[in-house]
This record gives structure tokens, sequence and C-alpha cells, in this order.
């Protein structure tokens, strides 16, 4: 597993009402993300990143999971 999605995963444990599954597709995999009837993905990296990147992704996330109507906590 990716340091990209277990930063990813230990976030969306934060969250209420949001599930999300991994698709393996290439050349990017994929976090399909649920909630209140509204789908989204957002690709992620499976090669190593720095964290700079990986805070950039763990905000691009929290961006869309704002959109979706999720609520933190």
């Amino acid at each position: 597993m990716s340091e990209s999605l277990e930063f990813m995963q230990r976030e969306l444990e934060r969250w209420s009402g949001v599930t999300y599954e991994v698709e393996d597709t290439r050349p990017h995999p994929k976090l399909r993300l649920h909630c209140n009837g509204q789908q989204r993905f957002i690709p992620y990296s499976c090669t190593k990143v720095d964290r700079r990147g990986m805070l950039n992704k763990v905000t691009e996330l929290r961006r869309l999971l704002h959109t979706m109507g999720a609520t933190r906590g």
C-alpha cells in the first residue's frame, strides 16, 4: 500500500458519512468516494511522494469532500 493511500485513508476516518473504495487502475489508482448520494473519485500516486505532496493531496481531498456536503467529526 502506498504512503499516499495510507495518508488519505487516515484523513477519511475523520469524516462522517463518507465511504470509499480503492480502485487499482492504471496509470494511477483512484479512491472512489461516496457521500450523500454522490460519487466522486480522486487519483493518487502509487509511487513514493514527499510530505508536501501528501499534504497537497489531502487538501484536495478535503475540498472535494466539502463540495459533496460531508462533515468532519
